[in-house]
């Protein structure tokens, strides 16, 4: 497929997502489910309103909390929910719509484990509006440094308006922000094998990013360096892109990781496939361990 079909073809899917969230409103409340799809969310992370932002007031500040982890508040902006289509294409932005499941459990996983990011250099991976699983692990580990990124600039100015809030929160962690595109990656050489561990959320359902992606991933990431994913399967991409990487990393995949979300996901299961369907809500783990 030549560049342009490639072009055509992505503009055609950001336009069929523009018209879903323009017919349906998106992110409406803290307390709502989300009408752009049947299922957000496995209530892992709690939302309170706070209040709209003083020098926008269109976006809104909330907070988020999990009741698993009391030590764990983050104080999120959420953007204006009016979108462009210049805004969203050239990059998988659906992420900068609202929190969407596999960063939730992401976020979770990483409260959960937290040890494993002690004195690491961390990245979070295209991480949309508000970069959840980051800020996390920012907040609540002792990493040493996490670098919050994604395709997208208004992501990142919203996350810099997150990590300017929260800049209380980090203790001894360092944290930065940086705009990565995949097909760019090689223009950062400051982070270039700098990453202990890379973390990612439902990044994988593009054909047209997963070459950019992975090699992004083996930019960025130390020699013997981790990579942990969170996805759901979504037809074959889950699969697709384990495939990808296997050459050059040791891959293990997940489907029962912890006994919480996998009673949570069998509870859904039980309302059927037109509230829950697994293949797009329920996030499959992949954990990649560099090789070389």
């Amino acid at each position: 497929m030549d560049n342009k079909s490639k072009r055509d073809r992505a503009q055609a899917r950001w336009k069929l997502l523009l018209e879903v969230l323009t017919r349906r409103k998106s992110c409406i409340d803290a307390n709502q489910e989300l009408s752009v799809r049947r299922f957000s969310t496995f209530n892992l992370i709690k939302t309170e309103f706070l209040e709209n932002d003083k020098e926008d007031p269109q976006h809104s500040w909330f907070e988020y909390r999990c009741p698993h982890y009391k030590n764990y508040v983050a104080i999120v902006r959420h953007l204006d929910t009016t979108f462009q289509l210049e805004d969203m294409m050239g990059f998988n932005n659906t992420g900068n719509v609202c929190v969407w499941p596999s960063e939730e459990i992401l976020t979770f996983y990483c409260l959960q484990h937290g040890n494993i990011f002690k004195d690491k250099v961390v990245c979070e991976i295209g991480g949309g509006m508000t970069c959840l699983s980051g800020i996390a692990v920012a907040t609540c580990t002792e990493a040493a440094r996490v670098t919050l990124t994604d395709g997208n600039e208004k992501s990142m100015l919203n996350a810099d308006a997150i990590v300017n809030r929260n800049c209380d929160k980090f203790g001894t962690t360092k944290l930065d922000t940086r705009v990565l595109l995949w097909d760019e990656y090689e223009k950062h050489t400051d982070i270039q094998n700098i990453y202990d561990i890379i973390i990612c959320a439902d990044c994988l359902f593009f054909d047209e990013y997963r070459e950019g992606l992975l090699q992004t991933l083996l930019w960025v990431l130390k020699s013997k360096g981790e990579v942990i994913i969170f996805a759901p399967t979504r037809g074959k991409s889950f699969y697709d892109f384990k495939e990808l990487a296997e050459p050059h990393f040791t891959v293990t995949c997940t489907e029962n990781y912890d006994p919480l979300i996998w009673s949570l996901h069998q509870e859904n299961l039980d309302k059927g496939i037109e509230t829950y369907d697994p293949n797009l809500h329920y996030p499959l783990m992949m954990h990649l361990q560099r090789t070389s």
